[in-house]
């Protein structure tokens, strides 16, 4: 009788200190993106108007979405756009109405194919910079769009 009930316990902790662990271990989310350099950042803040800060920390999780979502990005006409980085920022908007001011994922890339499509100038397009502010916390991949 007491085998069997040796058996019994140290088959439940064979079979339930996985289950626990995974729970209360945090989980690595995957690989993420370098944060932005400060003259990167700087460059953004310039496009954008307003004033950029870094916050340091946030999310891995939503850091490695961003990460997922804008790494590998198909390109136009063989040119590729390239992730610069992903950071989180604080931005005070030059105008409230429109942005508001808050913490925001900024995600940067650049030989982003900017498409003319006004027709003014004569040229189809440009490659340029790329601008995605995400707002924190957002369970979206997706954010305000912003092409110099």
């Amino acid at each position: 009788m007491r085998r069997r009930w040796l058996l019994g316990v140290v088959a439940l902790a064979l079979v339930g200190a996985p289950v626990v662990t995974r729970r209360v271990w945090p989980r690595d989310p995957g690989p993420v993106s370098q944060e932005l350099t400060a003259r990167e950042i700087r460059v953004a803040g310039h496009r954008l108007g307003g004033d950029l800060t870094i916050v340091h920390g946030g999310s891995r999780t939503q850091a490695h979405r961003l990460w997922a979502r804008y790494h590998d990005q198909t390109g136009h006409e063989g040119v590729k756009p390239r992730l610069l980085g992903v950071s989180l920022v604080h931005w005070s908007a030059p105008t409230p109405t429109l942005e508001p001011t808050g913490n925001y994922w900024l995600v940067l890339s650049d030989r982003v194919w900017n498409a003319n499509l006004s027709g003014l100038g004569g040229s189809p397009g440009s490659y340029g910079l790329e601008i995605i502010l995400v707002p924190e916390g957002s369970s979206s991949t997706s954010g305000n769009i912003h092409l110099t």
